[in-house]
């Protein structure tokens, strides 16, 4: 019998996990849509601990939630942001499963450098799939305000401010359910 690429465990985790990267959108309580840009509670939450799990759990719950997007009802634009996520998901979810065991999960500083450095490269992706999105679907000029206000403003920094957020309390989930190392606490 042929092995399942995905260990059964891992598997459930995914199913899981893509499920509520699905619901999320769907029935958030606190959506704010100013687009390009949107900003919905814990979205990126079941992403973040896929990518401590794997990156293959990573990259389905990351299609989950740009599914959960689109059925939602969000804009299209909104949509191409979500699946312009899988670039960070496999750029951080490789890093973190290779030195998982290194990285000091116990220093503040670190996991908070890991932290905004996944959410710069978040925020540029989606800011970078937002502009392919009105330059050559869309066909919308562009003026240098709305690149300043828009993309620059909302997307990119509030990408990066609404992915760190996400991240400490995936991170933190993620250590409470064993998926990362526990806390070393020292006496």
């Amino acid at each position: 019998m042929a092995q399942p690429r995905l260990p059964v465990p891992q598997l459930m985790k995914a199913a899981l996990l893509t499920a509520m990267a699905i619901l999320i959108p769907i029935v958030s309580p606190v959506k704010i849509v100013i687009p390009p840009a949107s900003f919905t509670l814990l979205s990126h939450l079941p992403i973040f601990i896929g990518m401590f799990i794997s990156p293959q759990v990573a990259v389905l719950v990351n299609l989950g939630a740009s599914a959960g997007f689109l059925l939602a009802g969000f804009p299209p634009e909104i949509v191409a942001r979500a699946l312009s996520q899988t670039i960070f998901v496999v750029i951080f979810s490789i890093y973190i499963k290779r030195y998982k065991k290194q990285f000091p999960w116990d220093n503040p500083w670190k996991v908070q450098g890991l932290s905004f450095l996944i959410g710069c490269v978040h925020g540029a992706g989606e800011a970078l799939a937002v502009l392919f999105f009105y330059l050559f679907i869309a066909g919308i000029p562009l003026t240098s305000q709305w690149i300043y206000h828009s993309l620059l403003g909302l997307v990119m920094a509030g990408t990066v401010i609404h992915s760190m957020f996400d991240f400490m309390i995936a991170f933190l989930i993620a250590r409470r359910i064993q998926i990362l190392p526990p806390a070393e606490y020292k006496k």
